[in-house]
C-alpha cells in the first residue's frame, strides 16, 4: 500500500484554501494553482453592464 505525501489543489479561493490548509495540517506537501480566466479587454467590459432607463 502506497502513502500520500504530496497534493495539488487547483483553485486558490476560499474552498480551496482551506482544503490546502487541512492537507498540510496532515503533514503533505501541497501545491495550490489559481486558474482565472483571461481579462477582457477595456472596451467589452463596458458592454456586460446593465444599461439603466431614463
Amino acid at each position: 500500500m502506497s502513502t500520500i505525501k504530496k497534493a495539488a489543489v487547483i483553485g486558490a479561493g476560499i474552498m480551496g484554501s482551506g482544503i490546502a490548509a487541512h492537507l498540510a495540517n496532515a503533514g503533505l506537501d501541497v501545491r495550490r494553482k489559481c486558474l482565472q480566466a483571461p481579462s477582457k479587454p477595456a472596451s467589452s467590459a463596458s458592454s456586460d453592464r446593465p444599461t439603466t432607463s431614463a
